[in-house]
């Protein structure tokens, strides 16, 4: 067995122990599309998202909940181990004038139960509340929204780059095998004395090289279809395979591109902005009185026995408006305009710095997407041409027609153009899949 051989076995079964483990699920993923519909089942993180929007929306009924009336019953039971004492004139009783009698009231255990309502009539607070777990609710849908695109222009990047990497460890096999025939075909002159000994440690030094590159693309390989696993809710055990097949694409007939106001990250600071005004204004507000109707019942027994074996009941009810003004608080409602003042300056600097953030990745993006797909066209065009190249100095250095320095050069030129095509289709493939994520 030639040594290539061994290695090639080597590397296959290292990769296969990488890519396709024994153990897990096995699945097949024709395109992003698909990836994206399959995390979208399967990753805990939109579960998670899920339960939060759920969990923000029951924060809305909390506040709605301020505005409707409230109804508590109450019940007490009183031991007085020392009774009220009242001094009234003893004239009163037909006593001598000047002189007062003490009255003991009540008994020494009562007992009390009954019905109170209240209802908000005027309270700004409330109010407030509400209209803020509105704007909450919209801010953390914004998040939610954003960790949602988040996540889906990660797997974009992943999902490509491990695709792409599919196709580099195929190009450097391939590298590998042809630096490989070179290498025993040089062995074999310098065993006949043929060649010197330099030019046939050169002819080995790039063979090895070559080796190197293949074995560091296939852990590239290995470790983008981890993480492109993680992204889609796999376990490490399970096994992925990509069956979409790369190639040339020009561009649309139209520019692709996006509004910034439909982006998560735009809407959620135009959010907070009016969370920050409402807070402001919520704290102006909090001068204001509050009023309040209120009604109450309840039923009162006396008696000086403990288990109220003797008793009556006394029924009372009432039902009244109660106003409540705080003329002066300590400066607590000064200190927070000031300081809902400042979370509305920043709120707004923090829109303009977002607005500024958005335009600039636009415009990369976009930049991207239009250089590379003129970098990939000059690419295309002479890649083949590489190649022929490279196929051709083997030949003419079999017949001995050219230099091992030729060889050498031809053989790199084909590998920085290789490098440079794979890195440039990458960078378009991911451009042209995050616009059109931004823009849905």
């Amino acid at each position: 067995m030639s040594t290539w051989n061994r290695l090639y076995i080597l590397a296959a079964l290292f990769t296969l122990s990488s890519l396709f483990p024994a153990s897990g699920q096995d699945l097949s993923v024709g395109s992003f599309a698909e990836a994206f519909e399959y995390a979208h089942a399967h990753q805990p993180d939109y579960l998670i998202w899920e339960k939060t929007a759920d969990q923000q929306t029951y924060e809305v009924h909390n506040a709605k909940g301020g505005l409707m009336p409230k109804i508590k019953a109450y019940g007490n039971y009183d031991n007085f181990l020392q009774l009220p004492v009242q001094l009234v004139p003893s004239e009163a009783f037909g006593g001598e004038p000047g002189t007062f009698t003490e009255i003991q009231f009540g008994t020494q255990y009562q007992l009390d139960v009954g019905l109170e309502a209240s209802l908000p009539l005027i309270d700004t607070k409330v109010w407030n509340r509400v209209r803020s777990a509105h704007l909450e609710k919209q801010l953390s849908d914004s998040e939610l929204q954003s960790a949602r695109q988040n996540h889906k222009e990660q797997l974009a990047r992943t999902y490509h780059l491990a695709l792409l990497s599919q196709e580099a460890l195929k190009i450097s096999e391939d590298n590998y095998k042809a630096a490989d025939s070179i290498h025993q075909l040089a062995r074999q002159q310098f065993d006949q004395g043929v060649l010197e000994p330099l030019p046939y440690q050169r002819l080995k030094a790039a063979a090895f090289r070559a080796k190197s590159q293949y074995h560091k693309q296939v852990s590239s390989t290995s470790s983008n279809c981890n993480k492109l696993k993680y992204l889609l809710g796999l376990d490490q055990g399970d096994s992925i395979h990509l069956t979409e097949t790369i190639f040339f694409q020009g561009m649309p007939e139209e520019m692709p591109n996006y509004l910034l106001e439909t982006q998560p990250d735009y809407q959620g600071a135009t959010v907070s902005l009016e969370l920050a005004e409402r807070n402001l204004k919520a704290s102006r507000q909090r001068y204001l009185p509050t009023l309040n109707a209120i009604g109450r019942y309840s039923q009162q027994a006396w008696s000086n026995d403990t288990r109220m074996s003797n008793y009556t009941w006394f029924s009372t009810a009432m039902i009244g408006l109660r106003l409540e003004w705080t003329i002066f608080g300590g400066n607590l409602t000064r200190n927070q305009i000031n300081s809902t003042k400042l979370q509305r300056e920043i709120a707004e600097a923090r829109l303009h710095q977002t607005e500024q953030q958005l335009v600039q990745e636009q415009h990369d993006l976009s930049t991207d997407l239009v250089q590379n797909l003129e970098i990939l066209k000059s690419y295309r065009e002479t890649y083949a041409v590489y190649e022929d190249n490279y196929r051709l100095a083997q030949i003419q250095f079999r017949e001995g027609v050219i230099s091992i320095d030729e060889l050498l050069q031809v053989q790199q030129e084909l590998w920085d153009n290789q490098r440079q095509y794979l890195n440039s289709l990458a960078d378009y493939l991911i451009a042209k899949a995050l616009i059109a994520i931004k823009s849905e």
